[in-house]
């Protein structure tokens, strides 16, 4: 396992993380990556004798019993599908391992918990396996991304297929942290990068820690910051090539919109079919423009529900 990108894969025994166990098999090159399959538990034991002191529940002891026994069965299974999927993409048996631990904080704080051990990056899917633990899952989602900033936080939305990914890019510290983990994560994976840039006019547009530049003062808007970017378009793709992605497989696009950003980026993403969508937390050097991409990730996490988004 020395050198691999340990990948905390949060499963719950829904659809929706199969789908998750499929995006990294597919994705992540199973010769550079080790996947830990974490699935909370219970602790039976102390359970059932918490619930026999109780006599509300002391009755349905055996019902309770009943029902984590076949919850056990069905985690089993999962697990089993999961694995079997994991070894047809590549991966052995060293680089696959299950864990289970037992429910302490609540699934998020867990979760949150596990990711400050050695990890490259946690992956989960949107929505659980009911209405309720979908609601679960998504809020779990949105507590995980604001509390695990070291590595990227991966959320599995709908059934992704292709080997397509849209990094949100504005020459940024921010942005170009999504471009090395992608390189690391997915390096010589047979996937396509999309450098993707959007420019507001009549805002104000940092460029990565140069001075803000108003777009009132120039003429041709596109074209500044074409030029203006291009060391930092030269410089991803220098790392995302470096990685392993092949060079014809990397290129950038740079779009003037007044409409919503957030709409816009998860809208291209789907009319091109690019599954995935990368998205650092925060952008240019701003505090105050920092807040708003925050917000931007935010938005995309939220009405992104057929897409992969990765907050870096």
């Amino acid at each position: 396992m020395e050198g691999k990108n340990r990948i905390l894969l949060a499963v719950d025994g829904s659809d929706q993380a199969m789908e998750a166990v499929r995006y990294v098999s597919r994705m992540m090159p199973s010769h550079r990556s080790h996947v830990v399959l974490y699935y909370l538990g219970y602790e039976t034991t102390n359970l059932y004798s918490d619930l026999d002191a109780n006599p509300l529940y002391r009755s349905k002891i055996a019902d309770i019993k009943r029902w984590m026994g076949d919850e056990r069965i069905s985690m089993g299974s999962f697990m089993e599908s999961a694995e079997k999927i994991l070894f047809a993409a590549g991966y052995d048996k060293e680089s696959v391992e299950v864990k289970i631990a037992q429910k302490g904080l609540g699934v998020s704080d867990d979760i949150i918990r596990e990711a400050y051990n050695p990890y490259s990056a946690v992956v989960l899917g949107r929505t659980g396996t009911s209405k309720f633990k979908d609601a679960l899952m998504k809020s779990a989602a949105y507590h995980i991304i604001t509390e695990v900033k070291h590595i990227p936080v991966i959320v599995v939305g709908g059934k992704p297929r292709s080997e397509k990914i849209l990094i949100a890019f504005d020459g940024s510290i921010g942005s170009m942290k999504g471009v090395i983990s992608v390189a690391q994560l997915l390096g010589e994976a047979k996937c396509q990068v999309m450098l993707y840039t959007l420019i507001v006019p009549g805002n104000k547009f940092w460029i990565a820690d140069k001075e803000s530049i108003s777009f009132d003062e120039v003429t041709d808007t596109k074209e500044y910051n074409m030029k203006k970017l291009a060391p930092r378009f030269s410089e991803a793709k220098g790392i995302l090539k470096n990685g392993g992605i092949l060079p014809e497989n990397i290129f950038n696009k740079l779009v003037i919109i007044d409409a919503n950003r957030a709409k816009n980026i998860i809208a291209t993403a789907e009319e091109t079919g690019f599954d995935s969508i990368v998205i650092g937390r925060r952008g240019q050097i701003s505090a105050i423009e920092g807040f708003f991409v925050s917000r931007i990730s935010e938005k995309i996490l939220k009405y992104g529900e057929k897409s992969v988004v990765w907050i870096i």
